[in-house]
């Protein structure tokens, strides 16, 4: 399944701003970026493992190669989207020199 996925990846993005990471000939992590400004900025649209390789340092190394990637390419600006409840992918990022910007807020309220 997962080769299938990737797959489906690599046909809706360029091969060169997608990156991956196997163990055993087995996907387990995916970092992707896209064109934001034209020839300026790249945005990382998502990074990823799969749960049980989480902590091992597979997307601090995947989110590098798109940085490196994008640097080789003239880019120089990069951006990424962080939740705040995802405290391992804002360290990673604050780690790679991403620096938080003001954000907003999304507010709920149950009407019933």
């Amino acid at each position: 399944m997962e080769k299938e996925i990737a797959a489906s990846i690599l046909k809706s993005n360029l091969p060169e701003n997608v990156m991956l990471a196997e163990v055993d000939n087995r996907l387990v992590g995916i970092s992707i970026a896209n064109e934001r400004v034209k020839g300026i900025e790249m945005y990382n649209s998502f990074t990823g493992t799969m749960e049980e390789m989480r902590g091992k340092g597979i997307a601090f190394g995947l989110k590098l190669q798109v940085i490196k990637n994008n640097i080789k390419h003239g880019y120089s600006r990069m951006r990424a989207n962080n939740s705040s409840i995802n405290q391992p992918m804002l360290a990673i990022n604050e780690k790679l020199g991403f620096v938080r910007q003001p954000g907003k807020w999304i507010l709920t309220k149950s009407l019933d």
